[in-house]
């Protein structure tokens, strides 16, 4: 990771804007659009001691001079600007012989140079991570919020313990999916062609990656919270494949909308439901019945109203009431939070898009027209 992937990541995970972390650094949106982007590779001393300040994390893990991004001191400065050649190189004692000398190398480097170490390095990391491994960081990605696809996440945590990952190591792979991820916008940008092959396989087989991901980690991560964590799934009850698989469903789902209802905006997790869009009844396939795309996250309220035709989504993302709504006399409340929907447009959800089938389904069978 570059220091603007780590500036990117860091922002995200604390839901700043461009402009709000600017604004603590006392610089515009545009500047720190660059800093992310790598337009501008050297940021003064004050400035990159400012954004470590802002971003709650270290100089050391801007620089990549460390994977861990709590805050641990500053490591180095060069003549008052960070990640030139020149000046005398600090490191706290932590590091050992090895890696001052790779940071020693690493900035006495060209820019061309730097690119193609990293490379060499990414390309090292990679063959560390076996098929195994990534199933699960892919499956933590299905699962988890992209709000909480950060190091204190207690689910990560807990991997980082049965594969041999750090938790950071985890979220930067899991973030790779991301970038992979057609409907969830920018990653971190590097992504090995082993993701992308563990990507392409399961992208239509949801039931086998949940079954695959639990019993290789021996953890209910379909149960877990990123507070709480997981507990071992042979504390579970029932560990049939049906009901796995529809724990996956669910947290995938909630994950995908990041715990809020898609109409209402509703948090309260007692209140909040993954619908199926093509009923589970009538799917004819397992991946219908999995695939997270055929659901949506709503509220109990507006899931009765889904399920029972009463309102309906286009694949425009329109939502429209039923007649047997609007050509009756209403109450207030129905008029408040049923007929005020018709014809409002919904923005599409971070992941997981509703596939256009499975609306077009509810539109034709179940919408009561």
């Amino acid at each position: 990771m570059t220091t603007g992937d780590r500036i990117h990541f860091l922002r995200n995970n604390l839901q700043l804007t461009l402009q709000e972390l600017g604004d603590k650094v006392g610089v515009g949106a545009s500047t720190v659009r660059k800093w992310e982007t790598g337009l501008i590779q050297s940021i003064r001393t004050d400035k990159i001691q400012k954004l470590a300040a802002a971003l709650n994390t270290s100089i050391d893990y801007l620089m990549g001079w460390t994977d861990n991004s709590v805050n641990i001191g500053s490591v180095g400065t060069n003549n008052g600007v960070i990640g030139q050649n020149s000046g005398e190189l600090h490191v706290s004692e932590e590091y050992s012989k090895e890696e001052v000398e790779l940071i020693r190398v690493y900035n006495a480097l060209s820019v061309k140079d730097r690119s193609k170490l990293l490379n060499f390095a990414w390309s090292l990391e990679d063959n560390a991570w076996s098929r195994a491994d990534i199933v699960i960081a892919y499956a933590l990605y299905c699962i988890t919020p992209l709000n909480q696809i950060k190091p204190t996440n207690k689910v990560i945590q807990q991997v980082a313990k049965i594969i041999p990952h750090s938790v950071s190591s985890i979220v930067m792979r899991m973030l790779n999916f991301k970038h992979i991820d057609p409907k969830a916008g920018e990653g971190l940008g590097h992504v090995a062609k082993k993701d992308i092959l563990v990507y392409e396989e399961f992208k239509h087989d949801w039931g086998a990656l949940s079954i695959e991901a639990e019993t290789l980690t021996g953890l209910a991560l379909f149960d877990s919270t990123p507070l709480h964590g997981a507990k071992p799934l042979s504390s579970l009850t029932d560990h049939k494949r049906v009901s796995r698989e529809r724990h996956f469903f669910k947290k995938a789902v909630l994950s995908a909308y990041n715990d809020t209802c898609y109409i209402s905006g509703c948090t309260l997790p007692q209140m909040l439901i993954a619908s199926h869009i093509k009923p589970y009844s009538e799917c004819r396939s397992e991946e219908d019945r999995v695939s997270p795309d055929n659901g949506i996250c709503l509220n109990t309220f507006y899931d009765k109203a889904f399920d029972s035709g009463l309102i309906t989504i286009t694949p425009s993302m329109t939502v429209y009431v039923s007649p047997l709504v609007t050509h009756r006399q209403n109450d207030d409340f129905t008029h408040k939070w049923l007929l005020n929907l018709d014809g409002s447009v919904l923005l599409p959800p971070p992941r997981f898009s509703p596939r256009r089938a499975f609306l077009e389904y509810h539109n034709d069978i179940i919408f009561k027209r």
